[in-house]
C-alpha cells in the first residue's frame, strides 16, 4: 500500500475480496477520543434496536 499522505507513519488498512472484487478500506482512530471500542458497539446496537420498527 502506498501512503500518499507525506509522514512516515503507516496507515492501516483492511483488504478484502468480494465476489472477485477487492475492496481496500483504510482504518483511522481518532486518538483524542474517551470511547472504547466497546463504548461505541453498545451505542451502535442500542441506536439500532431503538430504529427498528416492530410489526406486531
Amino acid at each position: 500500500m502506498e501512503n500518499t499522505n507525506n509522514t512516515s507513519k503507516k496507515i492501516p488498512y483492511i483488504k478484502r475480496t468480494i465476489d472477485g472484487r477487492t475492496y481496500t478500506v483504510m482504518v483511522h482512530f481518532n486518538t483524542e477520543t474517551k470511547d472504547t471500542a466497546k463504548d461505541k458497539v453498545k451505542r451502535l446496537l442500542k441506536r439500532e434496536l431503538q430504529n427498528q420498527n416492530f410489526a406486531g
